[in-house]
């Protein structure tokens, strides 16, 4: 990653961990059904790279114009699991192909370097730790996605996992590709550092010490369980000498409802503030760039948004970091 190491010139973008802030890029599904992609969102954006390429790369283009140094892949629904009830397994590389070639267009756009991260998604349930299969299983298939995401990526960004076991499975795959390996993890919507399978942050990292990732960050929570994880990553890394180098970073959902309260049905005593939620329920730019900063300012050298964070959030974040 040695062409990031200065994304925003001499001036800006330092994390308190040191060195350059990273901005990645935001939600795919949420922006693909504001263009008017059907309402079951996560099926149709898995189709989408072949149905409506054009979208997506539009998407994405829009998040390189908002500045981003990262865009991901639109393959968070690529899995045979999730293509077994259309009877569509077998599309699974020309789907990873016409998915890689989206982002690939939407980069060739500018002449700043943005790279190119493959998504790896959880391979069965997604939030739901028990749904996890055998350690083996997972190894094959994210063997299987990383095999024809690797020509085509700069890196590898396993997101969404519910435990250490899903990133050990994920880290094995993809390293015979030789490409970088960042992980994300998904955090219960409190602000106990905990992940939605019930490891601590701690507990998890130690788990990963004995071959980190060359990132660590956690997603598709509120933005103040964010904040939790990466203080909690940033001690424990402190704590694992194996860890040194190792980035940490973070992008939460736009949502005011939580991840958690969909999941239960319930509302619940959430850590999300209504003031900075409009009307349909999304957080508006200004809000969420105080909480990115927050993780930047907490050691996150990496930040960028999950579900309903889009191409304004991002920009204006861009900009903020660009004046630090």
């Amino acid at each position: 990653l040695a062409s990031m190491a200065d994304p925003y010139g001499a001036d800006g973008g330092h994390s308190a961990a040191g060195g350059r802030t990273l901005l990645l890029d935001g939600s795919m599904g949420h922006e693909l059904k504001l263009r008017g992609l059907p309402a079951d969102s996560f099926m149709s954006a898995m189709f989408a790279n072949v149905d409506h390429p054009e979208l997506v790369t539009s998407v994405h283009a829009e998040y390189v114009d908002a500045g981003v140094d990262v865009v991901t892949t639109n393959t968070f629904t690529l899995t045979p699991y999730a293509l077994a009830p259309f009877a569509r397994e077998g599309e699974l590389a020309t789907l990873l192909h016409a998915a890689a070639r989206c982002a690939s267009d939407a980069v060739a756009s500018t002449s700043r370097s943005v790279l190119i991260a493959g998504c790896l998604p959880p391979l069965g349930e997604c939030y739901k730790a028990e749904c996890v299969g055998d350690a083996n299983e997972m190894v094959l298939t994210y063997s299987a996605i990383c095999a024809e995401l690797a020509p085509r990526v700069d890196l590898f960004l396993a997101e969404t996992l519910t435990s250490s076991t899903e990133v050990i499975a994920a880290r094995k795959a993809a390293g015979p590709s030789g490409k970088p390996f960042w992980a994300s993890l998904t955090l219960k919507d409190e602000c106990n550092a905990a992940l939605r399978g019930g490891e601590t942050v701690y507990a998890a990292l130690a788990a990963l010490k004995m071959k980190p990732p060359a990132a660590i960050l956690f997603n598709c929570c509120a933005p103040q369980a964010v904040l939790a994880g990466v203080r909690a990553a940033r001690a424990a890394t402190r704590s694992f000498e194996s860890f040194e180098g190792t980035l940490l970073g973070g992008y939460a959902n736009g949502f005011q409802v939580t991840t958690s309260e969909w999941l239960s049905g319930k509302e619940t005593a959430g850590c999300t503030a209504a003031h900075e939620y409009d009307n349909h329920g999304i957080i508006s730019p200004a809000a969420y760039r105080e909480h990115a900063l927050s993780w930047v300012k907490a050691g996150a050298g990496l930040v960028g948004g999950c579900c309903g964070v889009g191409p304004a959030h991002l920009r204006e974040l861009c900009a903020t970091l660009r004046r630090l």
